[in-house]
């Protein structure tokens, strides 16, 4: 009998299908805990229209809180907090 997996944490940039821009939410994986493999289950097709259409983002803010966000916003792991609030 094998153990049940539980994921808590899934970071798209974990799989290997070259640019994460063309990753959508809501995309279907195949997650094989035997072989250690995340598959993203997208068509080359469908990813070929993806990059066709995919723009680049648009410019880091100079300022304003898009900018005090991008700078000082943490990720994940560390809370999703502003780095100034943190102790030190």
């Amino acid at each position: 009998m094998s153990e049940p997996v539980t994921i808590l944490r899934f970071d798209v940039f974990e799989l290997d299908t070259g640019s994460s821009e063309l990753r959508k939410n809501g995309d279907r994986i195949k997650l094989s805990v035997k072989n250690r493999t995340i598959d993203l289950l997208v068509s080359d097709k469908e990813l070929a229209g993806r990059k066709k259409s995919w723009k680049p983002p648009v410019e880091t803010p100079a300022r304003g809180y898009a900018k005090l966000y991008m700078d000082h916003v943490l990720q994940a792991e560390h809370g999703c907090d502003f780095d100034f609030l943190r102790k030190a």
